[in-house]
């Protein structure tokens, strides 16, 4: 485990990099670099997967029309 010391230096180092990002992202950078920092598995997700995804209106289930 780092000490205080190294973890306020490297958060410093880090809060400079995630000012790089846009704001949508930011979280998202600021959790890979503190846990690649602290030693943990990155676990990367795709929020634009197809579960995530509303279905195309040219794909949703037609009415008939008698």
């Amino acid at each position: 485990m780092p000490s205080y010391e190294q973890l306020k230096s490297e958060l410093l180092e880090i809060s400079k990099v995630i000012e790089k990002f846009p704001e949508a992202v930011k979280p998202k950078v600021y959790d890979l670099l503190v846990g690649q920092f602290l030693g943990h598995e990155p676990s990367v997700t795709n929020s634009n997967s197809s579960e995530n995804q509303e279905q195309p209106a040219s794909t949703a289930k037609k009415t008939s029309t008698n």
